[in-house]
């Protein structure tokens, strides 16, 4: 049994495959020299899905901010000054805002409240998710369930690939959701000895309200905990 360690990027537009799963396998070693570690990585692969919601990666050739095109976060390595800071007192007023905007906004079987205003920030900020949650249909021949199929498709096939292996899979931003759901309702007898999520809006109330509706209709109840094939988190 090999190990290995499977990462899935998140919203936006990216890079090109080679130069972004360059980029994460290099701040993987960065984090360990900088704790003192010598560790040789085990197999690094990157499931990549830009693609099948934009016509071509980001380029440091174009110069438009506001383009799609435009590439804004260049790999560097972190300062050698860097500080780490305390954030008490943010998470303790995070933590109060998260409890209001769940009381105002999320009912107790998990439907929305105000869904208009969801829908409406989804539309204007958030493309990529709003494709792939309009991709929950029943309607095969829809384009939004399409795309989606492919994205979750993408990640079942790199896991089902590695089955026989150790996987400490990786997931950031709508990663995270896109791992949850393979794990939850595609592919679940895949074997994840460690899952690490970054920036993961899981526990966001329209993020909440969607899974569970197609936990409901999947299996006839909600489903929201960790998926049983992840040992670690």
């Amino acid at each position: 049994m090999s190990k290995v360690i499977i990462a899935i990027h998140g919203l936006g537009n990216k890079p090109p495959y080679r130069l972004l799963q360059q980029w994460g396998k290099m701040s993987i070693q960065e984090g360990l020299q900088d704790r003192g570690l010598t560790i040789e990585l085990p197999e690094f692969e990157l499931v990549y899905w830009a693609d099948l919601l934009y016509d071509k990666p980001q380029t440091a050739d174009e110069a438009d901010k506001n383009s799609p095109y435009f590439l804004d976060e260049v790999y560097t390595t972190a300062p050698k000054n860097y500080k780490f800071e305390s954030h008490e007192v943010r998470k303790y007023f995070m933590d109060l805002f998260k409890k209001l905007v769940y009381k105002i906004f999320l009912k107790k079987n998990y439907h929305l409240r105000y869904a208009f205003v969801s829908q409406k920030l989804l539309h204007k900020y958030f493309h990529e998710l709003e494709v792939y949650f309009n991709g929950y249909s029943e309607f095969n021949s829809d384009l939004n369930f399409q795309i989606k199929e492919k994205i979750v498709n993408r990640l079942s096939d790199v896991l089902l690939k590695h089955s026989n292996d150790e996987i400490m899979l990786i997931a950031h931003s709508m990663g995270t959701i896109i791992a949850f759901d393979v794990l939850s309702f595609i592919n679940q007898t895949a074997k994840i000895d460690t899952l690490v999520t970054m920036g993961a809006p899981l526990g966001a109330p329209f993020v909440m309200s969607r899974i569970a509706a197609h936990s409901k209709s999947t299996y006839g109840l909600i489903k929201l905990q960790m998926p049983e094939s992840v040992y670690n988190n």
